[in-house]
């Protein structure tokens, strides 16, 4: 199964600046608009890129606002699960580095 991997650089300050990442790592097409539907709209049809295998590696959270990390965080676990819940032509992992697993956690509670 190939991969097609893509990296969120460090220091992203933004939703712009995280809107903008993600478009330019996993290659989003032209007609995308910076908004999380545009963002989960995206994550769930991956017609663009050829690999099985999608992997979002995070070298770290982006540094925005807890309610704007949320909702990312809740658009992945979306985007992730519909992949989950019908396979289709491609498999979607999103990865956070272990310093971040606090966060991460005590985020939700």
């Amino acid at each position: 199964m190939n991969t097609f991997y893509a990296v969120l650089p460090k220091g992203v300050e933004n939703e712009e600046m995280l809107f903008d990442a993600l478009s330019n790592e996993l290659k989003f097409p032209d007609y995308f608009t910076p908004n999380w539907n545009a963002v989960y709209d995206c994550m769930c049809d991956f017609h663009w890129i050829i690999e099985n295998k999608i992997k979002l590696v995070h070298q770290e959270l982006p540094n925005i606002n807890s309610e704007a990390l949320k909702v990312y965080l809740q658009v992945l676990s979306d985007a992730v699960n519909s992949w989950t819940s019908s396979p289709g032509e491609h498999i979607f992992e999103v990865v956070f580095c272990e310093e971040d697993e606090k966060i991460l956690k005590n985020l939700f509670r």
